[in-house]
């Protein structure tokens, strides 16, 4: 039996990311939980992806972590378990997902561990990974100056030849490039106030909802005060950055400024969402046709929004 996804284990968020944002229930977070209604009028695509998800940020391999006693030949499930993917999807999927999707999930999930799977435990659902940091100063041309890199980039994708079939390739893949050279500016330029901001880090922990619901006492509460930034952190690098509903609520408070609207952006979500997950074709099959001067277009939106939202933190940087 093969090891279970480990890509999925090692960045429980990056699949999740691929789902659109009405896919998540009101209550988000890790684990992820997807949406009951959205479910249910979901493609398979989409339907298959979010179990697997579910699955993944609940249950993994006993290798992973469960204590093993060969003379007795098996392992101890402290934890809790086992549990067969068969009977806990069904249970928790079965009126609401198609049963081809959950037969092909469960049969996956019985190829790659078998039918006893540990539960996954949570240790901190914000531990930092320095390894997805990214790093960025006034020295290295900062946010902005790297948006502006990175769409100049996307024009030469552009500029490349082929016959037709291979030209729309090169369209949607420019089109990724740019909406994945948005996200990044957004992030980008969050990492970047929260180093420059001293009161950035305190206003996401006391304002957004994410940190300010929590519950900690004592010398939990103490520690994760301490280590404000890296949690904050740790939570950007599990955010999905195209998550509208969840990056302007965190940009707008953690640089203390009036952040645009996405709403002009919401086509282009779709767009994006067919390329990534449905390999550049709509929910009913058909490609996905993006024009040169879409191309341009977008772009521009995308130079429009990050002009509007500097002048913003130029306006804030010479009151303060």
């Amino acid at each position: 039996m093969g090891r279970a996804k480990e890509q999925l284990f090692d960045t429980p968020w990056a699949e999740e990311a691929n789902l659109p944002e009405e896919a998540h229930a009101e209550l988000e977070g890790e684990p992820f939980e997807p949406s009951e209604s959205w479910l249910k009028r979901a493609d398979a695509v989409d339907q298959e992806t979010a179990l697997s998800v579910w699955w993944y940020s609940r249950y993994c391999d006993p290798a992973e972590g469960t204590p093993y006693v060969g003379r007795e030949g098996g392992y101890l499930y402290i934890h809790g378990g086992p549990y067969d993917p068969e009977d806990i999807l069904w249970s928790q999927f079965g009126d609401v997902a198609r049963d081809d999707i959950l037969e092909r999930v469960i049969s996956r999930l019985h190829d790659e561990v078998g039918d006893a799977w540990a539960p996954r435990r949570w240790s901190n659902p914000y531990e930092y990974d320095e390894y997805y940091d990214v790093v960025v100063s006034s020295t290295n041309k900062g946010p902005r100056g790297r948006l502006t890199s990175a769409l100049l980039q996307g024009q030469k994708l552009q500029t490349l030849t082929g016959d037709e079939p291979t030209k729309a390739l090169l369209n949607r893949l420019a089109f990724a490039f740019l909406f994945s050279a948005f996200e990044t500016y957004l992030w980008e330029t969050m990492v970047y106030w929260l180093e420059e901001d001293d009161q950035a880090a305190s206003r996401i922990l006391d304002r957004l909802p994410e940190f300010a619901n929590k519950e900690l006492k004592g010398k939990d509460a103490r520690a994760f005060v301490e280590n404000a930034k890296e949690n904050i952190k740790g939570y950007m690098q599990r955010l999905p950055w195209h998550r509208w509903s969840d990056v302007r609520p965190l940009l707008q408070i953690g640089l203390d400024v009036t952040v645009p609207e996405f709403s002009g952006f919401k086509n282009d979500l779709k767009i994006r969402h067919d390329i990534v997950h449905r390999n550049g074709t709509t929910k009913e099959g058909q490609p996905i046709l993006i024009l040169e001067t879409d191309l341009f277009e977008f772009g521009a939106r995308i130079n429009s929004y990050a002009d509007l939202l500097e002048q913003n933190l130029a306006i804030k940087s010479l009151s303060a």
